[in-house]
């Protein structure tokens, strides 16, 4: 980060939480398009980030060097004092102290979680526009957030700072900006399935078996071509063995994970970070919510759908239905994908960023006589 100043990011939460940040920074980076931004969190995370041309540079915040930044005592070496930040921790009070004595912009400090029942990407999008006038939907009103009314105003204010950066009229982000990662720019999708079975939390993951009928059932629907996405956690799980007789695939970092879900005809899990990712890649995404509400992490993007399922076999009804209703209109909806990263998703004002698709099967509905034929 340039001694002249710049936007820090600071988020040391899991993958599926800090794509829940990117709509609210995507509107920062509107805001601020020539201003460049750093991050300090997971590397892994950061690197994605980078690669999608959301950071131009990160801080990895397990760096024992780090100690003193989050201790609000000094800035880590290599970084100049930033022009503003915004601190997605649960703790901030020392950092942004230290950090507010340089600033000439806001340092917004923002809890990673809602206090209210509301999406977790609206609860950021709502908190970071109580400190930048980012563009936000009219029905999200920065006085809503759950921040302290000695915090709010400040979008007022920044309203006349902005022109000292020589901002005026930001314009949109480009598609490309966020195409970095992808070797190639073919819009055409593969021909892969991927089905994720894991998650962080075993509570939100079914019985394998649950995976091995989808296969089945879609394998049966003329998806010949189906793979699990299988990481360290799930290996540890023993979910390598659902593999028996069909492929799987092992990326070794986030940014390999990305181009294998682009690429990707449909993507099936649960409520978890790879979800998240591939709803964010504009991938057609199916995601099951068994112990978590999708009304508050759902996942995003405009090819995005949830389910909030209790059972297996309600969960196969809801597949069933998806991929009946994607019939009639599978040639063009499936061969073809929108860029990824499109600006549908990160732009605040298009609804499906801000209210995931949503549907509770609670219970288990009988089959049709065409679902037991299929």
């Amino acid at each position: 980060m340039s001694a002249e100043g710049g936007i820090l990011i600071c988020h040391r939460g899991a993958i599926g939480d800090f794509l829940l940040t990117w709509p609210a920074l995507s509107s920062l980076r509107k805001l601020l398009p020539d201003v460049p931004f750093a991050g300090v969190g997971r590397p892994d995370l950061m690197r994605l980030a980078v690669k999608m041309g959301l950071l131009g540079s990160f801080h990895d915040a397990e760096r024992a060097d780090m100690m003193p930044f989050f201790k609000g005592e000094s800035l880590p070496p290599g970084m100049s004092p930033p022009a503003g930040a915004v601190l997605w921790l649960k703790d901030a009070r020392r950092p942004a102290s230290m950090l507010r004595r340089t600033a000439r912009l806001p340092v917004a400090v923002i809890r990673p979680f809602p206090a209210e029942k509301v999406h977790v990407a609206v609860h950021h999008l709502r908190s970071l526009a109580s400190y930048y006038p980012i563009d936000t939907p009219p029905d999200l009103n920065p006085a809503a957030s759950a921040f302290p009314a000695a915090c709010r105003g400040v979008s007022e204010r920044m309203m006349f700072e902005i022109p000292s950066l020589g901002i005026e009229d930001p314009p949109e982000l480009a598609p490309e900006s966020f195409n970095s990662c992808f070797p190639s720019p073919d819009l055409r999708r593969g021909c892969d399935v991927l089905i994720h079975p894991g998650s962080g939390g075993p509570a939100k993951v079914f019985p394998a078996a649950l995976y091995l009928e989808i296969r089945r059932l879609l394998r049966e629907s003329g998806f010949q071509r189906v793979k699990f996405i299988l990481g360290p956690v799930e290996i540890d799980r023993g979910l390598s063995s659902l593999c028996d007789g069909g492929e799987s695939i092992r990326p070794d970092d986030l940014c390999e994970l990305a181009e294998h879900l682009s690429r990707a005809r449909l993507y099936i899990g649960n409520d978890s970070g790879v979800s998240h990712l591939a709803g964010i890649l504009g991938v057609p995404a199916v995601a099951f919510f068994r112990s978590t509400d999708p009304a508050i992490w759902g996942i995003l993007g405009p090819e995005a759908r949830n389910y909030r399922v209790e059972s297996e076999q309600a969960a196969l009804n809801a597949l069933k239905r998806y991929l009946h209703t994607m019939e009639a209109d599978a040639e063009d909806r499936f061969p073809y994908r929108q860029p990824p990263l499109c600006l549908r998703l990160y732009s605040p004002i298009c609804s499906p960023a801000i209210s995931p698709k949503a549907e509770t099967i609670s219970t288990i509905p009988q089959d049709s006589e065409k679902d037991r034929r299929s």
